[in-house]
Protein backbone atom coordinates (compact mmCIF):
# COMPACT_ATOMS: atom_id res chain seq x y z
CA UNK A 1 0.00 0.00 0.00
CA UNK A 2 2.73 2.18 1.16
CA UNK A 3 4.67 1.56 -2.23
CA UNK A 4 1.28 2.24 -4.40
CA UNK A 5 1.00 5.96 -2.05
CA UNK A 6 4.36 6.43 -3.38
CA UNK A 7 4.03 5.86 -6.98
CA UNK A 8 0.74 7.65 -7.34
CA UNK A 9 3.10 10.64 -5.20
CA UNK A 10 5.38 10.29 -8.05
CA UNK A 11 3.18 10.93 -11.06
CA UNK A 12 1.37 13.37 -9.76
CA UNK A 13 4.74 15.53 -9.30
CA UNK A 14 5.76 14.12 -12.60
CA UNK A 15 2.56 15.24 -13.90
CA UNK A 16 3.11 18.74 -12.11
CA UNK A 17 5.99 18.86 -13.89
CA UNK A 18 5.28 18.14 -17.46
CA UNK A 19 2.07 20.59 -16.96
CA UNK A 20 4.21 23.21 -15.36
CA UNK A 21 4.05 26.52 -17.99
CA UNK A 22 5.73 29.09 -15.76
CA UNK A 23 9.45 28.95 -17.03
CA UNK A 24 7.40 29.43 -20.53
CA UNK A 25 5.57 31.82 -19.92
CA UNK A 26 8.45 33.99 -17.93
CA UNK A 27 10.36 33.39 -21.22
CA UNK A 28 7.31 34.58 -23.04
CA UNK A 29 7.10 37.69 -20.76
CA UNK A 30 10.63 38.70 -21.52
CA UNK A 31 10.08 38.33 -24.95
CA UNK A 32 7.30 40.68 -25.00
CA UNK A 33 9.12 43.22 -22.40
CA UNK A 34 11.68 42.94 -25.19
CA UNK A 35 9.66 43.43 -28.26
CA UNK A 36 7.66 46.87 -26.16
CA UNK A 37 4.28 44.71 -25.69
CA UNK A 38 4.01 45.47 -22.32
CA UNK A 39 0.51 44.81 -21.36
CA UNK A 40 0.99 41.31 -22.85
CA UNK A 41 4.49 40.96 -21.20
CA UNK A 42 2.82 41.93 -17.45
CA UNK A 43 -0.19 39.16 -18.53
CA UNK A 44 2.21 36.67 -18.75
CA UNK A 45 3.86 37.46 -15.69
CA UNK A 46 0.62 38.08 -14.14
CA UNK A 47 -0.27 34.25 -14.90
CA UNK A 48 3.03 33.17 -12.87
CA UNK A 49 2.72 35.02 -10.09
CA UNK A 50 -1.24 33.21 -9.74
CA UNK A 51 0.32 30.05 -10.31
CA UNK A 52 3.56 30.37 -8.06
CA UNK A 53 2.92 33.20 -5.53
CA UNK A 54 6.13 34.93 -4.79
CA UNK A 55 7.95 33.87 -7.98
CA UNK A 56 10.56 36.07 -7.92
CA UNK A 57 11.32 36.15 -11.31
CA UNK A 58 7.34 36.66 -12.23
CA UNK A 59 7.46 39.58 -9.66
CA UNK A 60 10.12 41.55 -10.99
CA UNK A 61 9.10 40.50 -14.56
CA UNK A 62 5.55 42.23 -13.94
CA UNK A 63 6.95 45.44 -12.09
CA UNK A 64 9.18 45.94 -15.36
CA UNK A 65 6.65 45.36 -17.64
CA UNK A 66 4.06 47.66 -15.69
CA UNK A 67 6.80 50.57 -15.31
CA UNK A 68 7.78 50.14 -19.38
CA UNK A 69 4.25 50.07 -19.77
CA UNK A 70 3.46 53.58 -17.77
CA UNK A 71 2.09 52.52 -14.87
CA UNK A 72 5.05 53.72 -12.42
CA UNK A 73 2.45 53.44 -9.49
CA UNK A 74 1.25 49.81 -9.65
CA UNK A 75 4.86 48.63 -10.90
CA UNK A 76 6.10 49.82 -7.23
CA UNK A 77 3.55 48.17 -5.24
CA UNK A 78 4.65 44.79 -7.02
CA UNK A 79 8.22 45.48 -6.68
CA UNK A 80 7.68 46.31 -3.16
CA UNK A 81 6.38 42.59 -2.20
CA UNK A 82 9.98 41.41 -3.26
CA UNK A 83 11.71 40.98 0.14
CA UNK A 84 14.20 42.80 1.19
CA UNK A 85 16.82 39.62 1.19
CA UNK A 86 16.09 38.55 -2.38
CA UNK A 87 16.81 42.18 -4.28
CA UNK A 88 19.09 42.13 -6.63
CA UNK A 89 21.28 45.04 -8.12
CA UNK A 90 18.75 45.51 -10.69
CA UNK A 91 15.54 45.49 -8.37
CA UNK A 92 17.14 48.41 -6.47
CA UNK A 93 18.12 50.85 -9.19
CA UNK A 94 14.36 49.70 -10.74
CA UNK A 95 13.13 50.45 -7.26
CA UNK A 96 14.81 53.70 -7.07
CA UNK A 97 13.51 54.64 -10.12
CA UNK A 98 10.15 54.16 -9.14
CA UNK A 99 10.62 55.68 -5.68
CA UNK A 100 12.30 58.87 -7.91
CA UNK A 101 8.85 58.65 -9.81
CA UNK A 102 6.87 58.76 -7.20
CA UNK A 103 8.71 61.65 -5.23
CA UNK A 104 9.82 59.43 -2.23
CA UNK A 105 13.03 60.64 -1.76
CA UNK A 106 13.92 59.11 1.44
CA UNK A 107 13.00 55.60 -0.55
CA UNK A 108 15.17 56.88 -3.56
CA UNK A 109 17.97 57.13 -1.73
CA UNK A 110 17.82 54.04 0.27
CA UNK A 111 17.32 51.82 -3.27
CA UNK A 112 20.09 53.54 -4.33
CA UNK A 113 22.68 53.17 -1.74
CA UNK A 114 21.74 49.39 -1.75
CA UNK A 115 21.78 49.59 -5.29
CA UNK A 116 25.83 51.34 -5.43
CA UNK A 117 27.16 48.59 -2.94
CA UNK A 118 26.63 46.30 -5.29
CA UNK A 119 27.42 48.44 -8.32
CA UNK A 120 29.74 51.39 -6.98
CA UNK A 121 31.45 51.90 -10.59
CA UNK A 122 27.86 53.25 -11.82
CA UNK A 123 28.11 56.21 -12.56
CA UNK A 124 24.73 57.43 -13.70
CA UNK A 125 23.13 55.68 -10.47
CA UNK A 126 25.62 57.18 -8.19
CA UNK A 127 24.81 60.92 -9.46
CA UNK A 128 21.01 60.07 -9.13
CA UNK A 129 21.73 59.31 -5.34
CA UNK A 130 23.96 62.78 -5.17
CA UNK A 131 21.01 64.60 -6.79
CA UNK A 132 18.56 63.19 -4.61
CA UNK A 133 21.03 63.82 -1.36
CA UNK A 134 21.30 67.26 -2.54
CA UNK A 135 17.60 67.63 -2.73
CA UNK A 136 17.38 66.61 0.78
CA UNK A 137 19.80 69.11 2.26
CA UNK A 138 22.46 66.55 2.46
CA UNK A 139 25.18 68.27 0.96
CA UNK A 140 27.94 66.58 2.57
CA UNK A 141 27.03 63.03 1.13
CA UNK A 142 26.26 64.12 -2.12
CA UNK A 143 29.36 66.12 -2.55
CA UNK A 144 31.40 63.16 -1.96
CA UNK A 145 28.81 60.63 -4.51
CA UNK A 146 29.67 63.74 -7.34
CA UNK A 147 33.19 63.85 -6.26
CA UNK A 148 33.44 59.81 -6.66
CA UNK A 149 32.18 60.33 -10.08
CA UNK A 150 34.54 63.09 -10.71
CA UNK A 151 37.11 60.78 -10.29
CA UNK A 152 35.65 58.41 -12.74
CA UNK A 153 34.54 61.06 -15.37
CA UNK A 154 36.93 63.85 -15.02
CA UNK A 155 35.75 65.93 -18.14
CA UNK A 156 32.12 65.40 -17.89
CA UNK A 157 31.06 68.78 -17.83
CA UNK A 158 27.01 68.32 -16.68
CA UNK A 159 28.60 66.26 -13.75
CA UNK A 160 31.13 68.84 -12.80
CA UNK A 161 28.32 71.53 -13.22
CA UNK A 162 26.30 69.78 -11.24
CA UNK A 163 28.85 69.55 -8.04
CA UNK A 164 29.42 73.17 -8.46
CA UNK A 165 25.77 74.02 -8.24
CA UNK A 166 26.13 71.77 -4.52
CA UNK A 167 28.67 73.55 -3.40
CA UNK A 168 26.87 76.76 -4.18
CA UNK A 169 23.82 75.55 -1.75
CA UNK A 170 26.50 74.19 0.98
CA UNK A 171 27.88 77.88 0.81
CA UNK A 172 30.82 77.19 -0.78
CA UNK A 173 30.73 79.79 -2.80
CA UNK A 174 34.52 79.44 -4.23
CA UNK A 175 34.71 75.83 -4.45
CA UNK A 176 31.69 76.54 -6.88
CA UNK A 177 33.17 79.11 -8.66
CA UNK A 178 36.06 77.29 -9.19
CA UNK A 179 34.10 74.26 -10.34
CA UNK A 180 31.46 76.03 -12.57
CA UNK A 181 34.43 78.09 -14.61
CA UNK A 182 36.14 74.36 -14.97
CA UNK A 183 32.99 73.32 -16.38
CA UNK A 184 33.01 75.84 -18.87
CA UNK A 185 36.63 75.77 -20.38
CA UNK A 186 36.69 73.74 -23.48
CA UNK A 187 38.51 70.46 -23.61
CA UNK A 188 40.54 69.53 -27.01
Amino acid sequence: MKSLILLFLSCAVALAQATDDSAVRIELGRALLYDKKFSEAAEAFRQVAAAKPGDLDATLGLAQALFWGGNPAEALTVAKTIPADQRTPDVNLMLGDLYLISKDLPGTEKALVAYLNEKPEDAAARVKLADVQSWTKQYDKSLANFEQVLIQLPDDRQVRRKYGTVLSWAGRYQDAARELKLSLEEKP
